[in-house]
């Protein structure tokens, strides 16, 4: 699930039987993997460029017309589908795990992350994870790490063509 509308692009799992409002995207995926790819960067530059330069106030629009449907997810080999699973996994943990100790909502904490001036370990470790898990999704897609933002978009809109979208 995330929301709609958000400061950040932020993903979590949420039991079945909760009901959601109209301002929550639910996706029907219960895997790691999954929540590796969308919580990426690649991801998040993909929505930006795809729809989530439609806002309100200050916050991006998340839409899955044109920020999920539209995404070209990677074909992953086996062993980089294990690397995303557990890359989601860990942030996901340590994430979940961060927020009950130090009692903070999702985007407080993301708040914490995204200050560079925040040197708490547990704020470092959710950096540190965070780029495990960029790392694991452009390895998915068979490009280096060093790829630049304007190259990613590039090449997946190179994907997308490819698959014939």
């Amino acid at each position: 699930v995330c929301s709609s509308v958000s400061k950040y692009l932020l993903f979590a799992f949420e039991p079945t039987e909760m009901v959601f409002s109209h301002a929550a995207i639910v996706f029907a995926r219960s895997d790691f993997s999954t929540f590796a790819v969308l919580s990426s960067e690649v991801h998040r530059l993909w929505a930006r460029e795809a729809g989530l330069s439609s806002t309100l106030e200050t916050r991006g629009r998340y839409t899955p017309s044109t920020c999920f449907e539209t995404f070209p997810f990677p074909r992953p080999t086996p062993l980089q589908q294990n690397r995303l699973e557990s890359a989601g996994q860990q942030l996901y943990v340590t994430r979940t795990d961060v927020q009950r100790r130090l009692g903070l909502g999702l985007t407080k904490l993301w708040n914490r992350v995204e200050d560079p001036s925040e040197d708490r370990a547990e704020i470092v470790e959710l950096r540190r994870l965070r780029g495990e898990l960029d790392r694991a999704v452009l390895a998915a897609y068979g490009w280096e790490e060093d790829v630049g933002k304007e190259e990613i978009l590039r090449r997946l809109r190179g994907v997308n063509l490819g698959r014939g979208r």
